[in-house]
C-alpha cells in the first residue's frame, strides 16, 4: 500500500493500508508502535486523497493511543507530526 500511495494510486493503496492496521490490530494490539505506524501510513493516504476528516481522526485516535499507552517507540508521532 506504501509504494501505491508514494507513486500517487491513492485509491489503490487504501485497501492494502486498511488491511495492513487490521493486522497489525490484530496481532500487535491497538496501543503498538506498528499499529499506530500503519494507522499513520493510512492517515497520510487519505489526506493525500481528499479525505481529511478521517485522516484527522485517525491521527488523534494516534495521538489518543500513545498517550494511554506505553509504545516502543515514544518519538512516533512527534516524527510524523514533524514531517508534515
Amino acid at each position: 500500500g506504501r509504494t501505491y500511495s508514494m507513486v500517487g494510486e491513492y485509491d489503490q493503496a487504501s485497501p492494502h493500508l486498511e488491511r495492513a492496521l487490521e493486522l497489525h490490530a490484530q496481532l500487535d494490539g491497538e496501543a503498538s508502535a506498528g499499529t499506530i505506524r500503519a494507522r499513520l501510513h493510512l492517515a497520510d493516504n487519505l489526506l493525500s486523497s481528499g479525505e481529511r476528516g478521517r485522516s484527522e481522526r485517525l491521527v488523534t485516535e494516534s495521538l489518543e493511543r500513545l498517550r494511554a499507552g506505553d509504545p516502543q517507540d515514544p518519538e512516533l508521532l512527534a516524527r510524523h507530526l514533524y514531517t508534515h
